[in-house]
């Protein structure tokens, strides 16, 4: 079950709002008795995370791509070699 999380409402002017201000997009990590909690900005993304030019760049390259072997390699001919090789003896065992 999914917990939504709880919102605490930060008054302008308080410390912690001038804190966050500070802070701005990069994640803020707490520490209390020990215990370290990370509080992130909800509508920042996260670092990493592609934009959405980047997606369709990436969606666009893969389908080009796609398919360019077809006339490199003989399709059934290699999937008879992988089953060939599948049944070689020293192969290990797979259990599921």
């Amino acid at each position: 079950m999914v917990q939504t999380p709880k919102t605490i409402h930060v008054r302008p002017d308080s410390e912690l709002d001038r804190l966050l201000d500070a802070v701005g997009d990069v994640p803020l990590e707490l520490e209390r008795d020990g215990i370290r909690y990370r509080l992130n900005r909800v509508d920042a993304p996260m670092a990493g995370t592609p934009s959405p030019e980047q997606v369709a760049r990436s969606i666009a390259g893969i389908r080009q791509a796609a398919g360019g072997w077809h006339d490199l390699i003989d399709a059934d001919a290699f999937t008879e070699y992988v089953r060939r090789r599948r049944r070689v003896a020293g192969r290990p065992s797979v259990t599921l």
